[in-house]
């Protein structure tokens, strides 16, 4: 089962969606991968240097899909 939480509220949590910046479409974060504290600020720097985040159900750039309770 997953959830949607804020991104300020994601670290430490486990991914449950891809996330990439496009272009050029590389993912950052993949399902069941463990998001560090830095992730927010990367989110943050890719948006303002005019690049589009997309992710699996694109709640980006304000919440991401988490694992329930992990």
């Amino acid at each position: 089962e997953r959830e949607a939480v804020d991104i300020s509220a994601a670290a430490g949590r486990v991914s449950a969606e891809y996330v990439w910046a496009y272009p050029p479409g590389i993912p950052l974060l993949i399902p069941g991968e463990r998001i560090d504290s830095s992730f927010e600020k990367l989110i943050e720097s890719r948006e303002q240097a005019g690049i589009s985040m997309k992710s699996t159900f694109s709640a980006l750039p304000k919440k991401i899909y988490v694992l329930k309770g992990h």
